[in-house]
């Protein structure tokens, strides 16, 4: 994927197993002196701060969920260039010392989530992590001072993978609806996988024709009737986020509305049929306001000769 920010530098992506590499090819030198800086412009959610000459982006608990560093600079002869990161506020700046330097100059950090792996039964002295096997996305990870109930330091291998179980509970606070009034759909998803972290939760609700759009309590984006929901991440072994949407009925009376939601994550789900819920709702006439029924009449007429005769 390549971006160009005028006639003399590209930014480029390329996707590794190492993670997200991104690049600035700069084919001349800008004008000035002094090193040659890049700054980016920082903005989401994540906190930045910078931690052993990389930026590391932390969550509100203070986690660390990405990592941007790696930085590497070199000309057009293949020389390594200096290279260094300096946050100053927002901004982020990509400096190199260009010094001698025959362009073009190649600029590459490089985006890695960050994932800690951790024995749950773990001990101090376990010595966890004393051996690693990689298979793709699956780690094994040694312990080789690990204790067993009937024996003392027997060793254990702890297996990880990088999938999720996502669940989502679709509820509906009525069975049924008068035309024009509102009503709400709740939206409860849990991590229920032992082992890893969901992150990028997205929560999809294409809401269906015969009701409109009102409000959510969870700074959701409307696209026409598609509601989106970013919930970021949800920590393993029943992280939760819930979601409130409130719609009005406009179907016709006796309409059957189904609603019907997902959810997904950066990571792939052992259980994809967990994945979607879905509610239906009956529209009924509008309350109020019609015309008397056969019954109501002949009571009320009644009523009134009762009355009459009491006289």
């Amino acid at each position: 994927m390549l971006y160009r920010h005028g006639p003399h530098v590209t930014e480029w992506f390329i996707n590794s197993p190492l993670g997200l590499e991104q690049g600035f090819t700069l084919t001349r030198r800008p004008a000035g002196r002094g090193e040659l800086r890049l700054a980016l412009d920082l903005a989401g959610d994540l906190v930045p701060r910078l931690e052993a000459g990389e930026l590391a982006f932390a969550d509100r608990a203070g986690q660390t969920r990405l990592r941007y560093g790696a930085l590497a600079a070199y000309d057009a002869d293949g020389r390594a260039l200096p290279a260094r990161m300096a946050l100053d506020g927002t901004r982020l700046l990509l400096a190199v010392d260009d010094a001698g330097a025959r362009y073009p100059v190649v600029v590459d950090p490089l985006f890695a989530a960050e994932t800690k792996l951790t024995a749950d039964d773990g001990a101090a002295d376990d010595e966890f992590g004393w051996s690693v096997a990689l298979d793709g996305d699956t780690a094994l990870v040694g312990a080789p001072n690990a204790n067993l109930p009937d024996k003392l330091r027997a060793g254990a291998a702890y297996l990880f993978d990088s999938t999720v179980d996502l669940a989502l509970i679709k509820q509906v606070n009525t069975d049924s609806v008068p035309q024009g009034d509102t009503f709400e759909y709740s939206l409860h998803v849990t991590n229920q996988d032992a082992e890893t972290d969901a992150t990028g939760v997205t929560l999809t609700d294409p809401l269906p024709a015969g009701v409109s759009y009102v409000a959510d309590d969870s700074n959701c984006a409307v696209s026409g009737a598609t509601v989106t929901c970013d919930l970021g991440t949800l920590s393993k072994a029943g992280g939760t986020a819930s979601v409130h949407i409130t719609v009005q009925a406009t179907a016709a009376p006796g309409t059957t509305l189904t609603n019907t939601a997902s959810v997904t994550a950066d990571q792939s789900d052992t259980n994809p049929a967990n994945n979607t819920d879905s509610e239906t709702t009956l529209v009924n006439p509008k309350s109020g306001g019609g015309a008397l029924s056969p019954l109501a009449l002949l009571l009320g007429l009644a009523a009134v000769a009762y009355r009459r005769r009491g006289r």
